[in-house]
């Protein structure tokens, strides 16, 4: 196996990571924005940019479906080389995830105008 690194940074495409809206425990329980960026240049991926969620819900409505959600974001526009681009990304009423509407037009603007 092996290869898709390689695959992806000889892409002549953008390379986006859309970073995870919420810490999931258990995973990356206490990553920052930030850190999700270190892992990944870590193991050699070029990256240019990074969509990141700016709005923060500290906890749903539901505690007992989800219980405390710790949101992610970030004050900075750039970090190692990669660029970050902030906007509203999450879904309000699962804000452990993104709301995929949001997240295509997200990316869509970035191809377009990037």
């Amino acid at each position: 196996m092996g290869g898709v690194k390689e695959a992806i940074n000889s892409s002549l495409a953008k390379k986006i990571y859309i970073c995870n809206v919420a810490q999931e425990r258990g995973e990356t329980e206490n990553f920052t924005v930030e850190d999700h960026i270190e892992e990944l240049l870590k193991i050699g991926l070029n990256l240019d940019y990074c969509l990141v969620n700016n709005k923060i819900i500290k906890k749903t409505e539901d505690v007992s479906q989800l219980g405390a959600i710790q949101n992610i974001t970030t004050s900075k526009t750039q970090f190692k080389g990669v660029r970050i681009l902030k906007m509203n990304l999450i879904d309000t009423k699962n804000p452990l995830y993104h709301n995929p509407e949001k997240l295509a037009q997200a990316v869509l603007n970035l191809i377009k105008t990037a």
